[in-house]
């Protein structure tokens, strides 16, 4: 009877420890597995780190090269636009000097007045789109300006121009042909389809 006593102890002790190595071996495993995912964490947090910071460095350089060609395509534009005001303003007043002229030799009092009032009309024009007067034109623009989103975007090959991401396909535009003497070749408005002021394409002098 002892000796059964003693055997069925000895199992139970033999059974106890072994589920206590078992308990031991889950801890072991499941702290095992607790470190390894910490460390895949760790590792995931440093390569998403060390990608933002060369995404980071990516786009403030391409911010920064857009920068340049950007503001040379606004200044390329205004400067464009401030010569062609500029020419038409001085044909305009070429014309108006006809008109005075015409109205001095006329014979017919009605006929000179009106030529007069169609000349002062014309240099009234004239003055409001010359861009060298009154502070107008390339005056009233900062030649250091600094270029919006809008005008980054097209020179920043698919970057966002505001934070360091890739914006959708869908949301790029096309990129401007470049065209950074857009006054040159403008058209003699005297060919082709007649009298006509500006570079064809664009709204004449009187619609704008």
């Amino acid at each position: 009877m002892e000796e059964q006593v003693g055997s069925v102890f000895r199992a139970l002790k033999a059974r106890a420890e072994q589920q206590e190595r078992a308990r031991l071996e889950r801890e072991a495993e499941q702290r095992r597995l607790r470190e390894e995912r910490e460390r895949q964490e760790a590792e995931r947090r440093r390569l998403e780190a060390e990608r933002e910071e060369r995404e980071r460095r990516e786009w403030e350089s391409a911010v920064s090269v857009a920068s340049i060609k950007a503001v040379h395509a606004a200044r390329a534009k205004h400067f464009g636009t401030a010569l062609e005001q500029w020419k038409v303003a001085g044909e305009i007043r070429v014309f108006c000097v006809a008109l005075d002229e015409a109205a001095a030799t006329s014979d017919n009092a009605v006929e000179a007045e009106r030529l007069r009032e169609w000349s002062a009309w014309g240099k009234a024009e004239a003055g409001r789109l010359d861009p060298t007067m009154n502070g107008k034109g390339l005056a009233a623009l900062d030649f250091h300006m600094e270029p919006t989103g809008d005008q980054l975007r097209p020179f920043l090959g698919g970057w966002n121009p505001h934070r360091p991401e890739r914006e959708q396909p869908a949301a790029r535009p096309e990129p401007p042909k470049p065209d950074p003497e857009p006054w040159r070749g403008s058209i003699d408005a005297r060919q082709d389809q007649g009298w006509r002021y500006g570079r064809q394409g664009r709204a004449q002098w009187w619609r704008r």
